[in-house]
């Protein structure tokens, strides 16, 4: 398969979205030899930064099969040090051309940042940015808008901290899309218009 767009990549992680959303997924099975071809190599289409929640699995929102997505897992869906890393090794090594930061609806980060301010020097450091920059453009956030500005922010702060991640935005060679997941409709919503 040829590399995806940007925009291919991200219409076909939403179409996927929605297959899930449907309860209609696509039923793949895993012989031993799409194992023996997954374990030679990897080509993922997209890179996605998610929560740790349990229920945030991005292969499966996003309807995709194994190798097609390389995940950053981070309580907050936040650029801490390892999910910068992981973000320079998805687009400096295996080129991908879309990176997601997927928040989703009551996450427990962030609304504890939220409820309980800076209760620890992670929270400072991560949601801390999000939630002074909704304070400074809500006054006092839900919830569900510090999600949003969170997932924002932290697309905004990969792309600021991730060399390739920034050399290939500015190129028009990948993207850093923020989106919300809605944990009760299963619905995945991108945040820059598309």
């Amino acid at each position: 398969m040829d590399r995806p767009t940007p925009r291919e990549a991200l219409l076909e992680l939403l179409e996927g979205n929605q297959r899930y959303v449907a309860g209609e997924p696509v039923t793949r099975a895993y012989s031993a030899e799409i194992r023996s071809a997954l374990a030679e190599k990897q080509a993922p289409i997209a890179a996605v930064v998610a929560c740790s929640d349990s229920r945030v699995a991005p292969e499966v929102i996003f309807d995709q099969p194994l190798g097609a997505l390389f995940v950053a897992r981070v309580p907050g869906n936040v650029a801490a040090e390892s999910v910068q890393w992981a973000i320079d090794l998805a687009v400096g090594h295996f080129n991908v051309p879309l990176v997601v930061v997927l928040g989703h609806s009551g996450c427990l980060a962030v609304s504890a940042a939220l409820e309980k301010g800076y209760s620890s020097s992670w929270v400072s450091t991560h949601i801390g940015p999000a939630l002074n920059s909704a304070r400074r453009k809500i006054g006092s956030p839900t919830v569900e808008e510090l999600v949003r500005e969170n997932a924002r922010l932290t697309a905004d702060r990969l792309v600021s901290l991730c060399p390739p991640l920034r050399f290939a935005t500015r190129a028009g060679e990948c993207r850093c899309v923020p989106a919300v997941l809605d944990m009760a409709s299963g619905e995945v919503v991108a945040l820059d218009g598309e």
